[in-house]
């Protein structure tokens, strides 16, 4: 697997009144893993080294040191110095403002070539308005072009504006979860400058840690909106000690994702035996949030009955945009209030079918006295209707938003007959 390294490049220190000489990063010693690159000018240098990556993507704007880069990549590299160029790009980047072109760039492919074979450099805005930063998310974006398929990066935001990294992060995670290229973000490097004349060189600190709490915060999305812990249990497994809590999860997950009633109630209990005590500190801070929601939405009562259950989870479902189960949790919900009523066992494939009838029967009655159960079979056959038309993908004849209407008014209906 490849590895290609992602790197901000800046403008050094101002050199308008000291000459030519100043204009460069001053050397340091890098630190990175206990190994130290001595006198290096730029630190996408020692970490290329120190990662053996294959080839270097360099995002900066018009003033960073471009320059720089082809004397120090040329010298490496071994590949003469064309000082007809490096006068022109010299010149560029001195003159360069927020208000150059980043189209007027001077022959970007020859500072590539002096970087590495398959090395590319991407010149942005300086940020300064939102306009900016859209037209810089887009040519961040357009990184995934020069990406080949399972690619490894390694991310230094080490130099450039400090707004640029910062918002740029977050699109070069994209480019790991959503991205057809599949590429993995395996490093996010710091070289912390401020320290160097305190300790004598300058630590290249790993921030991985930015993509796991993404994650988590992923996970803790997913799980929280759609009922899917998946995402959080394989974040979990990673802990030996939390494979049992991972495994709770994913049944629950699993229950939720069938629409299994039983099995709702059942594992929104076990949830209950959840031990967060060897867990690390983003699941600590998550997990119990989430399991204590569904807990609360659907345990709020445990000697609620049955029908109740039910009827939270198809308002679970519904607030949640999950209108296809919401209508099958709905009706399996009227059959068991039915069942319930009646003092039969609602559990027996036998008497939930038996209640069908009596339902449909119950809804093309004409007596005029409307009884609480009566509107409860309207409903019932309103949204079996429905459901089956849904399950079999056939045309109620309603449009979406009419449907979604239609279930939302039946369920505060019921709500009010079960909840009375």
């Amino acid at each position: 697997m490849a590895k290609v390294l992602i790197s901000f490049l800046g403008t050094g220190p101002d050199n308008k009144d000291k000459g030519r000489a100043e204009r460069q990063y001053r050397p340091a010693t890098y630190r990175i893993e206990d190994t130290d690159y001595k006198d290096t000018s730029f630190v996408a240098e020692a970490i290329a080294s120190h990662y053996k990556v294959d080839k270097i993507i360099l995002i900066g704007t018009t003033k960073s040191m471009w320059e720089r880069v082809y004397e120090v990549f040329c010298t490496k590299l071994g590949i003469e110095i064309n000082e007809e160029y490096w006068m022109e790009l010299t010149s560029f980047c001195d003159n360069a403002s927020h208000k150059t072109l980043l189209s007027d760039f001077p022959k970007k492919e020859k500072l590539e070539d002096a970087i590495g074979k398959g090395s590319k450099i991407i010149p942005i805005h300086y940020g300064l308005n939102e306009q900016e930063l859209n037209a810089n998310a887009t040519y961040i974006l357009g990184i995934e072009n020069y990406l080949n398929k399972g690619e490894e990066l390694i991310v230094d935001i080490t130099h450039g504006f400090r707004s640029l990294p910062l918002y740029i992060m977050n699109l070069l995670v994209y480019l790991q979860n959503v991205s057809s290229k599949q590429v993995k973000i395996s490093h996010i490097l710091y070289g912390m400058l401020d320290i160097t004349r305190e300790i004598g060189y300058t630590p290249v600190i790993e921030l991985s840690g930015l993509l796991e709490q993404n994650e988590w915060i992923t996970g803790a999305y997913s799980f929280k909106e759609f009922g899917n812990s998946y995402k959080v249990s394989e974040l979990l497994t990673q802990t030996p000690t939390s494979k049992s809590a991972a495994s709770l999860l994913n049944s629950f997950s699993d229950t939720m994702n069938l629409n299994h009633m039983v099995g709702i109630r059942q594992q929104s209990q076990r949830l209950s035996s959840i031990d967060y005590t060897s867990m690390g500190t983003m699941a600590n801070f998550i997990i119990p949030q989430v399991v204590s929601d569904f807990k609360k939405k659907f345990l709020a009562n445990s000697s609620a009955s049955n029908a109740l259950f039910q009827l939270r989870v198809t308002r679970w479902h519904f607030d949640h945009r999950n209108y296809s189960s919401a209508y099958m949790a709905f009706v399996e919900t009227l059959i068991t209030y039915y069942c319930e009523v009646q003092a039969e066992d609602w559990k027996d494939k036998n008497v939930r079918d038996n209640a069908k009838d009596a339902l449909y029967k119950l809804a093309n009655t004409k007596d005029k006295s409307v009884s609480s159960m009566h509107l409860v079979a309207k409903c019932f056959k309103r949204t079996n209707k429905e459901r089956r038309n849904i399950a079999h993908a056939g045309d109620s004849g309603n449009n979406t938003k009419q449907m979604i209407t239609n279930l939302e008014n039946d369920i505060k209906l019921i709500e009010t007959i079960i909840l009375c």
